[in-house]
């Protein structure tokens, strides 16, 4: 079974790219992590959401997870929005967010990060090999040139060379010395000794030494020291208390129990249910303190970090729900949010949320360009299929028919901006395809070929 594994032992390439994905590891762990928040954020409002309208797949926080992971997959879409849609055609941008920032963005994330780890390392290798091919240069200069003359005679030169090359004949060696000897001196001087290096590539060693520093991310470790250096400052009144990292690391931890408290309001009896929410509210309003107390002592600092905006406005949300909506209300997942005020002690995650702060405007003018494509090509779609994909004329051994996707349709401009984004997700399209096909004709398949090619083009460039 393990047979396979064997072969990393000999083909230097396979060991290569192992070696470059398990240098990644570091990189795509960070990417890994930030998916697992945000599947398990929008599964928490999913859960909230659509529960009533598509049991099936967001009954439970449980089956809200596996279909969102389904869904990164494209497996189920768009079948897993249908009920949501049908509810309301607002629901359609829970999922188009879900997938831009899923899909597109963290999964591209990915892959963008092992190809640069691999590209590092073949970089490495070429640098490695170039200082080798130097020192090995110097080395053989030095064999041939024992007294330092600063030339190799060539008597030498044919005695060091029958005895790295036994192989060669004197009418070889005869003929690589004239190559080397440009000046017709019988002697090689230096700088032309590289000929012979690069003819017959003397190195003397090929064992690679591929010495990488690995630093351990021990931030987890320093910030337990300093957590342990406040407290004793403030045990002996030193530091106030709105500085403190003990403060910041209670509300972490309360961030993690309003979680655990959101998920649990599925699966607890009403009785429980209710006494969860006042637990949620409790922390609410700690959390609104602390962000009242944080404004009040750094409010000139507050507002450089992305963080800190993001965790104002998710608390000025959850207060608006609070009293809008009162005990219970289903804008009460956005609170979830909040999770991502974890990774901000991490500087891989830190420097992560940077290079994409960075690019946003790069990445909005390609978003932009596609939409305009996605506009073109729905607003020709509405002049050839509005009203025409309806239970009426759709024929019913169709999986169009069958498997409802009535909501899918060019009857307004919104719907048919929905289908473009469909068919960019390429799972399904054809469905869409075939019935278009049957309620006009044939030749309307090229529409949806030609806006594949182009938003796939596209796509790829984002």
């Amino acid at each position: 079974m393990i047979r396979p594994f064997f072969m990393l032992a000999y083909a230097h390439n396979l060991r290569m790219v192992m070696n470059s994905m398990f240098k990644g590891m570091a990189a795509v762990t960070y990417i890994g992590t930030l998916l697992l928040f945000h599947l398990i954020i929008f599964a928490i409002i999913g859960t909230k959401f659509f529960a009533k309208v598509s049991p099936t797949e967001f009954g439970t926080f449980y089956r809200s997870c596996i279909s969102l992971f389904t869904l990164l997959t494209t497996a189920n879409y768009p079948n897993v929005m249908l009920n949501a849609m049908d509810s309301s055609l607002f629901n359609v941008i829970f999922f188009i967010v879900f997938l831009v920032v899923g899909l597109f963005i963290f999964l591209n994330l990915a892959l963008a990060t092992v190809f640069n780890s691999y590209k590092e390392r073949i970089e490495h290798d070429l640098l490695v090999h170039k200082n080798r091919a130097k020192i090995a240069f110097q080395a053989a200069f030095k064999l041939c040139d024992p007294e330092g003359t600063g030339a190799v005679e060539k008597q030498i030169f044919v005695l060091v060379f029958k005895y790295l090359r036994p192989n060669l004949s004197e009418e070889e060696l005869e003929a690589l010395f004239s190559i080397a000897d440009m000046d017709r001196t019988n002697k090689i001087e230096h700088e032309n000794f590289g000929v012979v290096v690069v003819l017959y590539n003397i190195i003397f060693t090929k064992k690679r030494f591929r010495i990488e520093a690995r630093r351990e991310n021990k931030w987890w470790y320093l910030r337990w020291l300093q957590l342990q250096d406040q407290l004793r400052m403030i045990l002996t009144f030193k530091l106030p208390f709105t500085n403190l990292l003990a403060a910041e690391t209670f509300i972490d931890v309360s961030v993690v129990i309003n979680l655990i408290l959101l998920i649990a309001t599925d699966y607890v009896d009403r009785n429980y249910r209710e006494n969860i929410y006042v637990f949620l509210n409790t922390i609410l309003v700690i959390h609104s303190l602390e962000m009242s107390a944080v404004l009040l002592t750094n409010y000139k600092k507050f507002f450089y970090e992305l963080f800190n905006v993001l965790d104002l406005i998710v608390l000025i949300v959850a207060l608006l729900e609070w009293i809008i909506e009162g005990q219970g209300g289903d804008l009460v997942a956005l609170r979830s949010i909040r999770l991502l005020r974890l990774l901000r002690h991490n500087e891989g995650f830190d420097l992560l949320f940077q290079a994409m702060v960075r690019s946003a405007p790069v990445l909005m003018a390609l978003f932009c360009v596609l939409l305009q494509i996605m506009y073109f090509f729905a607003v020709v779609g509405m002049d050839l299929l509005q009203g025409k994909l309806t239970r009426e004329n759709v024929p019913q051994d169709l999986d169009y028919h069958t498997q409802n996707y009535y909501g899918l349709n060019y009857d307004s401009l919104v719907n048919g901006l929905i289908v473009q984004f469909n068919l960019l997700v390429v799972n399904n399209w054809f469905i869409v395809a075939d019935a278009a096909c049957r309620v006009t004709n044939e030749g309307m398949r090229a529409f949806f070929i030609i806006f594949y090619i182009v938003g796939k083009y596209q796509n790829t460039s984002t």
